[in-house]
């Protein structure tokens, strides 16, 4: 094949970009899959010592969707041994996380982050138990090496016992 002056430099061209693509991509970790398991190890683990915290033994249900929308579904929320734990993130890989508390007026104020061990994600839960009912936000932010996307959403349940009828 014969390629004309302009053919060739755009060739030349597009090759040197390309190695300068893959050595960017192998230097930054994200051609490497021993730095991304390297990053995934720093998740929090539940020490089972923990001391209790006063939401322990209390589990939530009810639904969870986008701020500003309606319902996407329902979730459980489970307060034990110094840790939450949400049931739909359970099932996406999100582990338990220990969670800190504030007393107020009647109020608990709580806040906890789980990182997901299998992909850049985190979820950073923030919400209020006032008596049998729990209410609150949570940030859902996945990062990738181009963008991080970010979502907000709402939640808002009832101690189980409330739901199934039982005198609390």
């Amino acid at each position: 094949m014969i390629f004309s002056n302009s053919e060739k430099l755009l060739l030349r061209s597009s090759r040197t970009w390309l190695l300068i693509l893959t050595v960017s991509l192998f230097v930054t970790g994200i051609g490497d899959a021993r730095a991304g398991n390297m990053r995934r190890q720093g998740s929090p683990t539940i020490n089972v010592d923990q001391p209790p915290g006063p939401l322990d033994g209390r589990s939530f249900t009810g639904e969870f969707g986008p701020i500003g929308k309606s319902s996407n579904g329902t979730d459980t929320w489970v307060f034990q041994n110094g840790s939450f734990s949400s049931k739909s993130c359970l099932e996406c890989g999100f582990p338990q996380s220990v969670y800190s508390s504030e007393s107020r007026s009647g109020e608990i104020d709580f806040k906890t982050t789980t990182s997901c061990p299998v992909s850049d994600a985190e979820i950073v839960w923030e919400g209020t138990v006032n008596g049998g009912e729990i209410e609150g936000v949570f940030t859902w932010t996945k990062k990738r090496w181009y963008r991080t996307v970010r979502k907000r959403f709402w939640f808002k349940g009832r101690l189980e016992d409330a739901v199934a009828g039982k005198i609390l």
